[in-house]
């Protein structure tokens, strides 16, 4: 448990001293972590950016790939052993997203439990703790 720790940890700074590693690229998967004794597959999504109308748009454009990649089920097919397995979206932040950020959030984590994906959010100092199981 301690190593899949230090693996997610250690992957969610090399993204965060990479400016260009995140939200601005909206077509890859910033980091995605698995764990032979849990189930869940982590998919981080890293926004450094503070939140305005610009990066909001990158969020939303970034989120719909990851949408777009589970449900049309690229990920099991470039990677078989993730079959059967659920799918947590993690989005970490720099700077706290406002109300009408995080009422998308709850919006975004209504519409990814129709498809069986987890969608958290947090600071970067939760993220093992938002990688754990509920």
């Amino acid at each position: 448990m301690k190593f899949f720790r230090l693996i997610l940890l250690c992957t969610a700074l090399s993204i965060c001293v990479s400016a260009n590693a995140e939200i601005g690229e909206t077509d890859v998967i910033d980091a995605i972590a698995t764990k032979p004794e849990q189930k869940n597959v982590i998919l981080l999504l890293f926004q450094a950016r503070p939140w305005n109308d610009e990066s909001i748009k990158l969020f939303d454009k970034k989120i719909q790939f990851y949408a777009l990649a589970l449900s049309s089920n690229a990920l099991v097919e470039q990677d078989p052993s993730l079959k059967g397995k659920p799918f947590r979206i993690v989005v970490i932040y720099n700077s706290a997203p406002s109300a009408s950020i995080t009422k998308h959030f709850e919006d975004l984590r209504s519409s990814f439990s129709k498809i069986k994906v987890d969608f958290v959010w947090g600071k970067k100092d939760d993220l093992l703790t938002l990688t754990d199981n509920p």
